[in-house]
Order: structure tokens, then sequence, then C-alpha cells
């Protein structure tokens, strides 16, 4: 059989994510600049339409500060003791097991004990109006700053994936917190390497692996189809998209950072998967 390698340079400034924003109000304006309170929720279990202003009803409010010049309201979230200040937002119709990464901006003011509040923010599933936590985050920075983690969650498409962000309980004191640019997406990166044992067996070559210079990617019984393949770097984001229409592509990778990246190779014709996995250049 005869080969041809296809000598392909990418690089690394593309900015699309693996996929889109769950949350459907993540920066709390709308158009207009004014608050948008929609599919947020309260401890009191209200939506947060029914007091959409700066004024505090059941430990949340909105306040005129964000990270960005390009924003104008962030959500301001009270603790105290007994009641600790929440709110919620749901997405439903996710089936299977998928890896979820939350993405926010936090800051906090100090206490009356002059310590800085302390934030939260979680990755869970509802049913029955209760809440179970499946991964949370929690830190005091004084100044805005974004926060990342991944979360693996196996769901029915009838269950309900909630992302609850609070202020802490606080004894004899009141932790304020703010949040604002709240995404929530599917990366699925967990998914990608452990599938590839379920693909068609040797199907995919990938050498040398890790790699400095150059990596190839051979398809082992590519009978004469086309395929697409895709690489994403760690945290989800689109790198490129290539077509491939020989059994043998080779990826100069000189002009990619070092880590590690996620490909996944499918036909052209019928959009089925023949492979994923991960690429480490050094």
């Amino acid at each position: 059989m005869k080969r041809l390698v296809l000598i392909i340079v990418l690089t690394s400034n593309a900015v699309v994510g693996f996929g889109q924003n769950l949350i459907t109000n993540s920066t709390f304006a709308d158009t207009n600049f004014q608050i948008n309170c929609q599919n947020w929720y309260d401890a009191c279990g209200n939506e947060l339409i029914i007091s959409c202003d700066t004024t505090t009803y059941c430990q949340v409010s909105f306040f005129n500060s964000t990270p960005t010049f390009t924003d104008v309201w962030s959500l301001q979230l009270e603790g105290g003791f007994p009641q600790e200040g929440i709110a919620e937002t749901y997405i439903t119709g996710q089936s299977g097991t998928k890896v979820y990464q939350l993405k926010y901006n936090m800051k906090s003011d100090t206490t009356l004990s002059g310590d800085y509040s302390t934030g939260f923010a979680s990755i869970g599933t509802g049913s029955q109006n209760q809440f179970t936590a499946s991964k949370t985050l929690s830190d005091t920075t004084s100044i805005w700053k974004q926060f990342s983690f991944t979360d693996t969650l196996t769901t029915q498409a009838t269950d309900t994936i909630s992302v609850r962000l609070s202020a802490g309980i606080c004894d004899f004191c009141i932790n304020i917190v703010y949040f604002d640019l709240i995404e929530l997406t599917i990366i699925d990166t967990q998914t990608a390497i452990e599938d590839v044992i379920r693909f068609e067996n040797g199907a995919i070559q990938v050498y040398p692996n890790p790699s400095k210079e150059s990596i190839t990617i051979e398809i082992t019984d590519s009978k004469n189809e086309n395929h697409m393949l895709t690489v994403y770097s760690s945290t989800g984001q689109l790198i490129k998209t290539i077509e491939i229409t020989t059994n043998i592509l080779t990826i100069d990778n000189r002009e990619l950072a070092s880590g590690l990246y996620y490909y996944q190779i499918q036909k052209t014709t019928d959009k089925n998967i023949i492979g994923k996995g991960k690429i480490i250049i050094e």
C-alpha cells in the first residue's frame, strides 16, 4: 500500500470552546445593560426576578461591579448564621457520562473580624428540591479572579444538573461574595481518553508520543475513506480541524506549546468516530 505523508503546521491561536455555555444567563445583564435575573434562584426557592435589584432579598442582590469593562452587574451573596447566601441555576436534558468544566469570576469583602469572606462554587445534581454537591471549590480572594474546575457526572435526560454559588455560613459576622461571568461547558476530556479502547482495534496509531518535533497519526484501515481530525487543548479549546485524505498524517508541532492535547478522528461520510486519544508535546 502506497503511503503519502502530509505535513501540517498547527497554530494554537484559536479560542473556540469544545462546547457551548450551558448557562443561559451568565453575566446578569441584558442587551441594554439592565439587570437580568432570569433562570437563577435563591435559597428561598424563588427565581431572582422577584427582587431583581440592588436590595438584598433572601441573601441575594446585585452589585454594580464586574471583572471586565464590558459587563455591568455582578451577583452579590450574603452569608451569616444560620443561613448561607445561595444562588442556583439548573441545566436539563444532558444524558450519559460527561466531563463538565465550571468557570467563573469571584471576589469577596472583608468580614467584621477582618478576614476575607469565603465564596463557594459547586456542581451537583438535584431531585425533589434536594441539591447533592458533586464537587466544590472555595476561595477568599479580595480581587476579581477567575476560577475553574472540572467534574464528571453521569445523568439521565430527565435529571437536573445544578450550579450553586454561595457565601458560607459565618458566626457573628456577614460573608459578602460577588460572582460574575459563569460558564458551564462540556469538555469530555476524560471520555476522550477512556473511549479509545472501545473503537476499532488498532485503527489508529500515534507515534512518537510524547514528541518534540513532529508526530504521526496513522489510520491503518482507512479503506480509501476521508477523515476529519480535530485537536483540542487540555482545557477543551479547539486548536485545529484538518481533513485527512491519506492514511498517514504528520503534524509539525514546533509551533505548539508544550503540554497535553486531545484528538478525535471521525469519518467524513457518516461522522462516525473511529478514534480518540491524547498527544503530548514536549
